[in-house]
């Protein structure tokens, strides 16, 4: 495991600075943009355009793929920090039932239920909360790089908990692999491109800008999550790497000379592939 940390322009002071990780819900959300309601929440299909088909460069079209290929119809399905829950709600418009959940009630809990009746949503904390019911299987998605190794130990258990006896777990890295190509990445080259980004930002505007190192949090080894779900009485079922360019494109540099279907970025694919930022897992509870 290894601290995960980006580099940002620091528009407020000329000065670098530290951030750490996100504390409570609220922070978390609002670097997340927040989960109000706008213009999207006119009717599904606004909403689907706008926070699922294409969202992070296709993202949550392979968490839909993968859950769709290991889970059932007719499994009852719980999913930890939902947030907006753009990939719940699509499952629950072809049918599924999904139970949706985080820290608090989302700001568009209203407006989400007027377009999907079957919304169910509830407060819970998977570090803290003990469970009241169980299900046929769990969520956990673009959660786990927020955790170190002693709090990840700690959901595993709860999420055994939450589960029925042979219950599935759908699990993502929720980052890319901790090794030497994507350490270098992250560590040396992203951290000298903000800062030659703030350099170029700081001419063009005349006013000097800083940069700010944010602890974002965790990036694991595929056998590092292997041995924590073991570890916590899950077995390995199947599991899927996801071609797409999301590391790369966190490249200000890589994001304006390859653009989407150019024949650079098929270039540049077999490289992404080193460094999948989707991992894909599906585990069963064992015991």
């Amino acid at each position: 495991m290894k601290k995960w940390y980006k580099y940002l322009p620091n528009y407020e002071s000329r000065e670098s600075s530290y951030q750490p990780p996100d504390e409570g819900f609220e922070e978390h959300a609002k670097a997340m943009c927040g989960y109000g309601e706008d213009d999207s929440y006119k009717s599904r299909k606004d909403f689907f355009e706008n926070y699922y088909f294409g969202f992070q460069y296709g993202r949550l079209e392979c968490y839909d793929d993968f859950i769709r290929k290991n889970l059932k119809k007719d499994h009852v399905i719980f999913s930890l920090a939902s947030g907006r829950c753009a990939n719940e709600l699509f499952l629950i418009q072809d049918g599924y039932k999904v139970v949706c959940s985080d820290l608090k009630i989302i700001d568009s809990y209203k407006s989400t239920k007027d377009l999907f009746s079957d919304f169910s949503f509830i407060e819970f904390d998977a570090l803290r909360d003990d469970p009241v019911e169980t299900y046929d299987a769990i969520l956990v998605l673009s959660l786990i790089y927020l955790f170190d190794e002693q709090q990840l130990g700690v959901l595993l258990k709860k999420v055994n908990k939450l589960l029925k006896k042979g219950g599935y777990l759908i699990l993502d890295s929720a980052g890319p692999p901790d090794c030497k190509l994507v350490n270098f990445y992250h560590d040396t080259y992203l951290k000298y491109e903000s800062k030659l980004y703030v350099m170029l930002k700081s001419i063009v505007n005349r006013k000097a800008y800083g940069t700010i190192k944010k602890h974002f949090g965790f990036r694991r080894t595929d056998d590092e999550i292997l041995e924590s779900a073991q570890g916590s009485g899950f077995e390995l079922v199947n599991k899927k790497n996801y071609d797409i360019l999301s590391e790369l494109r966190r490249s200000f540099i890589f994001n304006r000379l390859v653009r989407n279907g150019s024949p650079l970025e098929k270039i540049f694919k077999p490289l992404s592939r080193k460094a999948p930022y989707i991992r894909m897992f599906c585990f069963q509870k064992a015991s």
